[in-house]
């Protein structure tokens, strides 16, 4: 049973963020119940619902996806119950689901290559 229950678009904004400041991330059709958030590293728990699509992002130090039901979806391939996806840092991607799924993920916590931090330095 989860604890969070998405929050209709149509209730106040305060509301909302108040939601977002107890780290109560709801989207449509996403409910989000985070598990940890300690320097930079987050794991959560998500559930989607059938036919969710979210918009194209990165991940700062990286993102891991267990599937733990249903099929999770981006423009590489679909993944079902039982697949771990380990994407890189800067990774990214497009995710969806067409029937649904839920996924324990973490970000933030693979190694960032020297490399990234060198050419930051640089432009600094």
């Amino acid at each position: 049973m989860w604890l969070i229950r998405p929050v209709p678009a149509t209730h106040p904004a305060p509301l909302r963020a108040v939601l977002f400041s107890l780290n109560c991330i709801i989207l449509a059709g996403l409910e989000v119940m985070p598990l940890s958030d300690f320097a930079g590293e987050h794991t959560a728990l998500v559930r989607w619902q059938p036919n969710t699509f979210f918009k194209p992002h990165h991940h700062f130090g990286g993102e891991e996806i267990f599937v733990l039901e249903g099929e999770f979806c981006d423009e590489t391939g679909s993944y079902p119950a039982g697949s771990w996806i380990r994407s890189p840092h800067l990774s990214h991607h497009t995710p969806f689901t067409r029937i649904g799924c839920t996924i324990f993920v973490k970000t933030g916590h693979l190694p960032i290559p020297d490399a990234w931090f060198n050419a930051t330095q640089a432009i600094v």
